[in-house]
């Protein structure tokens, strides 16, 4: 078999042709999936929510559990998994409105980053608008250290 300048010319022409369609294949296969970060506002204190009757606070506990309450008092609440939290935020909507309605996270030392972002994930997924992370108050901590929950 000879081999002539046409014949090289076209191997090579084929072979570059290749290498570009399998190099755009990868580069595209291979791009960064961008996902938007929603980070709380700065500022946010425990007092600016002291009066808000449509709120629902979530102590985030050990074990993918969580002990959440509506309003102010600590002792009206109940304990119950991160994966109810969902249902939970639905009950809350349909209690007072998706614009009063607010979400008040307190993750507890024992919290793993998980939950806190499953958390952070379900707020997105309720179109919750109104929501913080707060340090747990000393009331909540005394609390939830007297029934052993942690």
């Amino acid at each position: 078999m000879k081999l002539t300048l046409r014949s090289i010319l076209l191997i090579i022409g084929i072979i570059l042709v290749a290498s570009a369609a399998f190099f755009i294949v990868t580069a595209t296969k291979s791009s960064p999936v961008v996902m938007d970060l929603k980070m709380a506002k700065e500022g946010h204190n425990a007092s600016e929510y002291k009066d808000v009757p449509s709120k629902l606070t979530v102590l985030l506990l050990k074990d993918d559990m969580i002990y959440g309450y509506y309003g102010n008092n600590v002792r009206d609440g109940k304990t119950f998994a991160v994966t109810e939290l969902g249902k939970e935020l639905s009950e809350g909507i349909k209690r007072y409105s998706l614009d009063s309605f607010a979400v008040l996270i307190k993750p507890l030392e024992a919290t793993t980053y998980e939950n806190t972002v499953d958390v952070l994930d379900e707020m997105s997924n309720n179109n919750i608008k109104k929501y913080a992370m707060l340090d747990v108050s000393k009331e909540e901590k005394e609390f939830i250290d007297n029934t052993g929950k942690k």
